[in-house]
């Protein structure tokens, strides 16, 4: 008890540092170590380094290290309030976002990348749309060129056709009139067949364009299914926030977004992920009880 007290007075009396750094000279006073600290709160050495330097890098929410905090004070036997009271976390006070955290990526940053890929997004639609467009012109001008030959044969063999009838007998003139017709007629058929098929292939490209189009506006899809309680925050390469809460055991999240999301998972252990209608393997991104990834980019 004496000693728990002395402990207390010492944090009273020490000048104001981190909690991190607080915990840390604690530790070493009892002679325990990193690891044995870990070990019984359930956390990575790394984490509890990062603690004790006061730092924010590969931690989750302030809301998860002050409860860390609280735990880790509570072993050694300090008062918790007290240690929260020199909490100091200088990078999350100055607002930064999750996906300020490092992920592996390229040093482009997201507005960056978001600029990119827009502008790329428009750059194809356009070659697409101009390609179809003189495809579509030379296409349909060529069946015109083709329609209108037959008509003007039609048209410079009428004489012809009604001189015998001036000079021979009027039985001879419906015989003329019988063949004209038909070759007419199957001179039609033939024209309209290449005339309906090459709009059937119009119609095929502008919905072949269409799904290409929404798969582009749809972007990612992330769909979450929770077996039990488990805190997820979810931003898209803007910063906006596409899902913030904790969920229940049973409840399943669905995601759509056009840009590229960061995904922060409280337990993964509790969920398993699906990326555009394919199973999602969490275990290369968890850091203990966390997950945190990047879809996207």
């Amino acid at each position: 008890m004496e000693e728990k007290n002395k402990l207390t007075d010492d944090v009273r009396t020490m000048p104001q540092e981190g909690s991190g750094s607080l915990l840390a000279a604690a530790r070493k006073q009892q002679n325990r170590t990193i690891e044995e600290i870990a070990d019984e709160l359930n956390l990575s050495v790394t984490q509890i380094r990062t603690i004790e330097l006061d730092q924010s890098e590969g931690l989750p929410e302030p809301t998860y290290v002050r409860g860390y905090i609280r735990s880790y004070a509570s072993l050694l036997g300090l008062d918790p309030e007290q240690v929260l009271e020199h909490y100091l976390n200088p990078n999350w006070q100055k607002g930064a976002r999750l996906d300020d955290l490092p992920r592996g990526i390229g040093s482009a940053s997201d507005s960056e990348r978001s600029s990119v890929f827009s502008f790329g997004k428009l750059v194809m639609v356009a070659i697409v749309a101009g390609v179809f467009a003189l495809w579509y012109t030379g296409k349909f001008d060529g069946l015109l060129g083709d329609q209108t030959a037959p008509v003007a044969q039609s048209v410079t063999a009428g004489p012809t056709a009604t001189q015998p009838a001036e000079s021979n007998t009027s039985t001879e003139i419906p015989d003329t009139t019988v063949v004209e017709t038909s070759s007419e007629l199957s001179e039609q058929a033939q024209t309209t067949s290449p005339l309906n098929q090459t709009a059937d292939e119009v119609i095929a490209a502008n919905e072949s364009l269409e799904d290409e189009s929404l798969q582009q506006r749809v972007g990612q899809v992330l769909v979450l299914d929770f077996n039990d309680t488990c805190w997820v925050d979810i931003r898209d390469s803007d910063g906006k926030r596409l899902a913030y809460k904790s969920y229940a055991g049973g409840e399943q999240l669905e995601v759509q977004s056009e840009l590229p999301i960061t995904v922060f998972l409280g337990k993964a252990a509790a969920v398993t992920a699906k990326v555009n209608g394919d199973d999602f393997d969490l275990t290369p991104h968890r850091e203990g009880v966390f997950a945190r990834f990047s879809i996207g980019e």
